[in-house]
C-alpha cells in the first residue's frame, strides 16, 4: 500500500513539474535592473598604485565595479541582462586603456554590445572633465557614462583655452555662443560635443570622505549650532601674472571668485583664500557653504551635505550629483553666475523667510543618498533606481522626503533609512 502512495505522489510531482504551462511556473526574483559583469580582462584592468580609496577624489571605477561584484542585480549569463558592465579603470589604467580599445574588446567578446549600439553598456568615469577627457562622441556616444562631471554644453579645459584680450575677440570664450556657432557651422550631430548626454550619461556624488563621526547625522550633537551664513575656504586665484591677469580666471568657471567679492566683509560670511586645518568644524558651524567646481568637476556638494551645510551651488551649465534624478531644490540652493551680485541679499532672504529650516530638514533624509560606502550608503541604491525607471518608463515623483522613500517604479520602493526594498518579482 505504501509502494502505491509512493508512487502515485511521484507521478502527481512529474505531471506539476512537466505539464504546467511556463508562464504559470514561479521564477526566481531578480532585482531590476539586470546587470551582467563582463569578465575581467588583464588588458583592461592593468592599473598604476591604486591611492587610497576613502581619500582619493577618483575612486569611482573601482568602488562601483566593487559594489556591482556582490550586488543582487548580477546576472551570469549576458542574455538576461538589461545593462552591461565592463570592469575597466579608466582613470588608474597604464597605459590608458583607450575608448577604442574597449569597444574593440567588447566586440570581441560577443554581439551584445553591438545589438543596442552601446546604449545598454554602462561606464565609470572618474576623471576632471567626464565625457570629454574619456568616453567622447564617437563609439561610446550611445553608452551610459557614470560619473561626476555634467556639463552640458561643449568646452575646452579652461587651462588650455585662456582668454587673452590681446589675441582672442571675447566671443570666443562665450562657451554657449561658442557652442551654438559650432553647430550653426558644423551640424548638430558633429557641432555638439558635450561632457555630459542628458537623459542618458548620470552624473553621482564623489565616493570618498565618508567617515561617520564626522557626519552631522550620525553625531547628533555637533552641528546643532551654526552661528555662520556661509562658508568657503580654498584657492581661488592661481598663480597670476601681472602682464596676464586673464591667465588662470576660468578656474572654478569664476564661481569662486564671484563668491569671495560678494560676501568679502559680510559680518556672518567666513572665506578663507586657502584651505584651514579646522575645515570641518566651520561646515559644523554655517548655514550655507559654497559647492562650486575646480578646474573640472568639485566635492564641495557632498562633503557640505555631510556636514548638514545647505549648499550653494554656483556652476553654470554643469548638472550636479543626481540633479536629474532628485528634486535639489528641497535641499540646496543653486545660483546662476550673472545672480551673484546679489548673493548676499538673496541669503539673508531665506534666512529671515523660514526656508533654511525646510532645506535642513530635507537634509536629514537625503544626505544618505550622497554616501556610497554600507551600511549608511544609498548613492548605489539611486544609481540602480535611475536604471530601474528607465527600464519601465516610470515618471513619478522618485523622491519622497517626508517619509524617506524613493520611489523606482509603480511597485517598487526604497527605504532610504533603513535600505529595505519592495523587489519586483519577474
Amino acid at each position: 500500500m505504501s509502494l502505491l502512495i509512493l508512487i502515485c505522489a511521484l507521478a502527481d510531482f512529474m505531471i506539476r513539474v512537466c505539464c504546467v504551462p511556463a508562464e504559470e511556473k514561479k521564477t526566481v526574483p531578480r532585482t531590476l535592473p539586470r546587470i551582467y559583469l563582463y569578465p575581467e580582462d588583464p588588458q583592461m584592468m592593468r592599473h598604476r598604485p591604486l591611492e587610497n580609496l576613502n581619500v582619493t577624489f577618483y575612486g569611482l571605477d573601482v568602488v562601483l565595479y566593487n559594489i556591482l561584484k556582490t550586488s543582487s542585480h548580477m546576472v551570469l549569463k549576458p542574455e538576461d541582462a538589461d545593462y552591461f558592465y565592463l570592469p575597466v579603470y579608466v582613470y588608474w589604467s597604464s597605459p590608458p586603456v583607450s575608448p577604442e580599445a574597449v569597444v574593440a574588446h567588447l566586440r570581441k567578446s560577443g554581439p551584445w554590445f553591438d545589438r543596442k549600439n552601446g546604449a545598454d553598456h554602462i561606464f565609470a568615469v572618474s576623471g576632471d572633465f567626464g565625457r570629454c577627457e574619456w568616453g567622447g562622441w564617437t563609439d561610446l556616444r550611445h553608452s551610459i557614462l557614470v560619473h561626476h562631471f555634467g556639463k552640458v554644453y561643449n568646452g575646452n579645459v579652461p587651462s588650455v583655452n585662456p582668454c587673452n584680450p590681446l589675441k582672442n575677440w571675447g566671443a570666443a570664450c562665450d562657451p554657449m555662443l561658442a557652442q551654438f556657432l559650432k553647430i550653426h557651422n558644423e551640424g548638430m550631430e558633429k557641432g555638439y560635443q558635450p561632457c555630459h548626454f542628458l537623459g542618458q550619461d548620470i552624473v553621482v556624488p564623489p565616493t570618498p570622505w565618508e567617515h561617520p563621526e564626522r557626519t552631522r547625522y550620525l553625531n547628533p550633537a555637533i552641528g546643532v549650532n551654526r552661528t555662520s551664513l556661509a562658508f568657503f575656504a580654498g584657492p581661488i586665484n592661481r598663480e597670476q601674472n601681472p602682464d596676464e591677469p586673464w591667465e588662470n580666471a576660468l578656474y572654478s568657471f569664476g564661481a569662486r571668485q564671484m563668491f569671495v567679492k560678494m560676501l568679502q566683509g559680510h559680518p556672518g560670511a567666513q572665506i578663507f583664500e586657502k584651505h584651514v586645518p579646522d575645515y570641518n568644524q566651520r561646515l559644523f558651524e554655517s548655514i550655507f557653504c559654497l559647492a562650486a567646481a575646480g578646474w573640472g568637476w568639485g566635492g564641495r556638494m557632498k562633503f557640505s551635505i555631510m556636514h548638514g551645510c545647505i549648499p550653494i551651488i554656483v556652476q553654470d551649465g554643469i548638472m550636479v550629483e543626481f540633479e536629474e534624478q532628485l528634486p535639489l531644490q528641497e535641499y540646496a540652493i543653486r545660483v546662476p553666475l550673472w545672480l551673484m551680485h546679489k548673493l548676499s541679499e538673496t541669503l539673508d532672504v531665506l534666512a529671515r523667510k523660514g526656508v533654511v529650516a525646510k532645506l535642513q530638514k530635507t537634509l536629514e533624509c537625503v544626505w544618505r543618498l550622497h554616501w556610497w560606502s554600507a551600511p549608511h550608503g544609498r548613492a548605489f541604491d539611486l544609481l540602480m533606481c535611475e536604471l530601474e525607471r528607465r527600464l519601465t518608463g516610470y515618471k513619478g515623483a522618485i523622491l519622497d522626503a517626508k517619509s524617506c522613500t524613493l520611489t523606482c517604479g509603480v511597485d517598487s520602493m526604497l527605504n532610504i533609512v533603513t535600505g529595505e526594498k519592495q523587489v519586483k518579482v519577474i
